[in-house]
Parts: C-alpha cells; sequence; structure tokens
C-alpha cells in the first residue's frame, strides 16, 4: 500500500500551491472521519475509515451493529438529503 497522498486538485486548479492544497485536503479529511466517527457511521483503525454493511431482509448489521431495517433507514436518513 502507497503511503502517498492524493493530490487536492480541486484546489491546485483554483491556483493554491501543492503545500497549502495538501494541508486543506487533510484539514477537510480529518473533519470527515471526525463526524463520521462520532455519527457512528465509520470505524478509524491505522488512520484507515472504513465501514461494514450486511443486509438481510428484515435486519441490517451496521459496523457490527444489529438493528432493523427501519432503525437503519432512521439513522442514515439523517445524513441523506
Amino acid at each position: 500500500m502507497s503511503s502517498q497522498k492524493p493530490q487536492n486538485s480541486f484546489n491546485l486548479s483554483e491556483g493554491m500551491d501543492a503545500e497549502k492544497a495538501q494541508k486543506q485536503a487533510d484539514k477537510q479529511i480529518s473533519g470527515m472521519m471526525t463526524l463520521g466517527q462520532m455519527f457512528q457511521l465509520i470505524t478509524i483503525d491505522n488512520n484507515t475509515a472504513s465501514l461494514q454493511l450486511r443486509y438481510t431482509p428484515g435486519k441490517v448489521v451496521f459496523n457490527g451493529q444489529e438493528m432493523s431495517e427501519e432503525e437503519f433507514m432512521s439513522r442514515a436518513g439523517r445524513f441523506v438529503h
């Protein structure tokens, strides 16, 4: 696995230098990871964000937590517009 960080081409195309664009991208990713953890949408292990979802009719297992479809949709619905 490569440890090279991806370039934030959006900010680079706006005229930011590479170092400033990378710092902004790192800050944005960190914020997304913090929110994802706070709302229990992702797990972080070794600086890698992930989620696990298993669905069977009537039951959802999300990041190891078993719940009904309704509970999952209620939880996920807060983030989908």
